[in-house]
């Protein structure tokens, strides 16, 4: 019995513990993570991989299963500049509790279209995005209670030479 109370009065202390330091969450969020990858897009012409990629994020959009209603989720107050690397990197997260129980068609997010990056010889080489706009096109669910993560996936195997650097291929998926 004393080993029992013991066993529940430390798993209360460690509960409270964590609840303290962020540990017992209940915000649900919708999170975008980018990252790069040495693999080469088709029509890649470089020599080298990129260390690093600088990209803008402008606006974070879902659309409605029937493609009728956007939402722009990003508020435009804060600038929202990200250096991508080889790791995933966080660059959008937001509250979803008003969006529970609604489906969407996809997602879009669009980002600035000139882009820089570099490794360590070359640091400032720049890109310009095809179309700067990124789509999600795997109808999602936002339920209660579960986290939606957004990955975006960035092939840049090759995309760096000593002149230019070329634009990597994208592939978004939800993790």
């Amino acid at each position: 019995m004393k080993l029992t109370i013991t066993s529940f009065l430390l798993g209360c202390v460690a509960g409270l513990g964590l609840s303290g330091c962020g540990g017992f969450n209940s915000d649900q969020l919708l999170s975008v993570e980018m990252y790069g990858v040495s693999k080469m897009p088709e029509g890649a012409t470089g020599n080298r991989d990129p260390r690093f990629q600088i990209y803008q994020l402008l606006q974070v959009d879902l659309v409605s299963e029937d493609g009728a209603t956007i939402t722009n989720l990003l508020d435009n107050t804060e600038e929202k500049i990200f250096r991508i690397v080889d790791r995933e990197q966080l660059i959008y997260s937001k509250k979803i509790a008003d969006f529970v129980d609604t489906s969407y068609g996809s997602m879009q997010l669009t980002f600035a279209s000139k882009v820089t990056g570099g490794d360590s010889e070359d640091n400032s080489l720049t890109f310009t995005l095809a179309n700067p706009t990124l789509t999600l096109s795997q109808p999602f669910a936002i339920e209660k209670a579960k986290d939606v993560t957004v990955l975006i996936k960035l092939n840049w195997g090759n995309t760096l030479s000593d002149e230019a650097m070329t634009e990597p291929q994208f592939v978004l998926s939800l993790d």
